[in-house]
């Protein structure tokens, strides 16, 4: 266990005793076993969220007083946040740091959440470290709409043990504008600029040179249940997102405000419409088509990942470009209907 673990477990027995609690009263109140709290003291295991939060309340103690040692690094404010504002409600979130700066973001908009590394306390404006809290610098900030992310987050942290991808599901505008703002290390795009006619014109967009590393093909359009007719309702992805745009490219006829649901996930869209057979939803074809949907193609898409130039010598970046070529993930998008890997070294 770390440093953190031992701290916690120590600050958890100063507390039980100045209290009188004995180690089983405390198991008990809190729905443990007395061999969790024994373990949890001798710093030989990390209490999960949940548990923290019962042991300070039990100990009428606040999360960061439970935490927070005179040993270890007492509780930070971020930089940033990847959502822009920080939460106004207490809320367990992901950390990583980028150019110097702590860079937070919720737990809960993660596309696959896992660990946490701090609480946040919007009353004192402080993050207060978990036991389970990783080294911000070994953890890497993606976002895209790509709704096969957690493949490359699984390929990514079975190649480099001690780090982890964290990935958050924004639109291809969204991505681009937190990459720009310095909010995480790579932006997922499939943007189309209607005048050039072409994919991910965005260097302009930047005030540092980037570079594409080229990741996905895969046709974009619309999902209908297969006995479906005319739809008297769309689902669509939130404004800033190339799904929205190419809806508003492609549609045929004027539809009314109530009849357009919006969503934020392509997977949202998907399940949606399966269960509406009167709803028609613009998304990738290849989650369509895998939920038994009727899918009809309106455009071949470039997905590309943006990073900054001058992350091409970090310690992350070589080993996730080469993970587009590794043959675990070919394997994985080999059967993929309406998608392949993009085979392009580079994208100029």
């Amino acid at each position: 266990m770390g440093e953190l673990s031992t701290a916690f477990g120590a600050a958890l027995t100063s507390l039980r005793r100045q209290r009188g609690w004995s180690q089983a009263a405390l198991a008990q109140a809190v729905g443990v076993s007395r061999q969790t709290i024994i373990a949890i003291e001798q710093g030989e295991q990390e209490p999960h969220l949940g548990l923290a939060v019962a042991l300070a309340e039990r100990l009428q103690v606040s999360l960061d007083e439970l935490v927070r040692t005179n040993d270890h690094e007492p509780p930070r404010r971020p930089d940033l946040w990847v959502e822009g504002e920080p939460p106004q409600y207490p809320t367990p979130v992901v950390w990583s740091r980028m150019q110097g700066r702590l860079v937070a973001a919720r737990w809960t908009s993660l596309t696959t959440p896992t660990v946490v590394d701090a609480w946040w306390d919007p009353d004192l404006d402080l993050l207060t470290h978990l036991p389970s809290a990783r080294p911000p610098e070994r953890v890497i900030f993606v976002a895209g709409c790509d709704p096969f992310l957690p493949w490359l987050k699984a390929q990514f942290e079975s190649k480099v043990p001690g780090m982890s991808l964290e990935a958050l599901p924004f639109s291809s505008k969204r991505a681009l504008a937190a990459l720009r703002d310095g909010t995480i290390h790579m932006a997922g795009s499939h943007w189309y600029d209607p005048l050039s006619g072409r994919y991910n014109q965005v260097s302009s967009f930047f005030p540092f040179p980037i570079r594409q590393l080229p990741y996905l093909h895969w046709q974009e359009g619309v999902i209908q249940h297969p006995d479906a007719e005319v739809p008297q309702q769309w689902a669509i992805r939130e404004p800033g997102s190339e799904a929205a745009a190419l809806w508003q490219r492609c549609r045929t006829s004027s539809i009314e405000s109530n009849q357009v649901l919006t969503f934020s996930r392509h997977e949202e869209i998907v399940e949606y419409v399966a269960d509406h057979p009167t709803a028609a939803g613009v998304t990738i074809g290849a989650l369509g088509t895998l939920h038994g949907l009727v899918f009809t193609p309106w455009a071949d898409e470039e997905y590309v990942w943006c990073i900054r130039a001058a992350d091409e010598t970090s310690e992350w970046f070589s080993p996730l470009a080469a993970i587009r070529q590794a043959p675990t993930l070919r394997r994985l998008f080999e059967p993929m209907p309406h998608m392949e890997l993009w085979t392009a070294d580079h994208v100029s």
